[in-house]
């Protein structure tokens, strides 16, 4: 592993799981205070050996999504993969994301699709993003889903998106990244600052673009 490039890293408990460039998916397990590991190939029915991106699931399933073979879910020990001719947005799954109500997220080039129930569905620009390029996914802690993608900040959920007020002109940037923190507020990244804002009143559309704070090099 040491001599690979590692894309994404994800894990509960004693296992981590560690998405790789060339090496495909890696399992540590830690057992006795020492890591054993495990590493899993497309000889093993993985998509595809470049894995950038990696989510183990509330339920211990683990799903690999790859550069550009798909998704593949590993399940009881048996990979099941996923792709564009069977429902997936893109081959190129970029970040993933699990809601309370047991859905997958998945943020690809070409829109965020979800697979629930054993069904996909994919949402673009018609479905209220601001661009079908997605970067970073997050469900926050009142169950929201937030959408970084190349063009904005988006928020929704099964039945659509939504953008901030067309006022807070820098959550029109590029988001790279989104995570939430204990006091409700979230903090997104782009290309050359990091942001931050109340999720409620940016739910709700009350914040004012003086409640927004950006933190850049000063």
């Amino acid at each position: 592993i040491e001599k690979d490039v590692i894309y994404s890293i994800t894990g509960s408990g004693e296992d981590l799981w560690v998405g790789r460039q060339r090496g495909g998916l890696t399992r540590l397990r830690l057992n006795d205070g020492a890591y054993t590991t495990a590493t899993y190939t497309q000889a093993d029915g993985l998509a595809q050996n470049s894995v950038y991106s990696v989510h183990q699931a509330r339920d211990g399933t683990v799903w690999a999504g790859t550069l550009s073979g798909g998704v593949s879910r590993l399940q009881n020990g048996v990979f099941q993969t996923y792709h564009a001719a069977n429902g997936l947005a893109s081959n190129t799954v970029v970040a993933i994301e699990e809601s309370a109500g047991g859905a997958m997220w998945f943020a690809t080039p070409t829109g965020l699709s979800s697979f629930s129930n054993g069904q996909w569905r994919t949402y673009t620009k018609k479905d209220g993003l601001p661009s079908e390029n997605v970067n970073c996914l997050l469900e926050d802690s009142k169950g929201m889903i937030w959408v970084g993608t190349a063009a904005g900040l988006a928020f929704g959920g099964s039945g659509g998106f939504q953008t901030p007020d067309a006022s807070l002109s820098a959550l029109k940037e590029q988001i790279l990244g989104i995570t939430e923190d204990r006091f409700g507020s979230l903090w997104m990244s782009t290309s050359n600052h990091v942001l931050s804002v109340r999720r409620d009143k940016l739910a709700q559309g009350k914040a004012a673009e003086s409640e927004l704070r950006e933190y850049e090099l000063a």
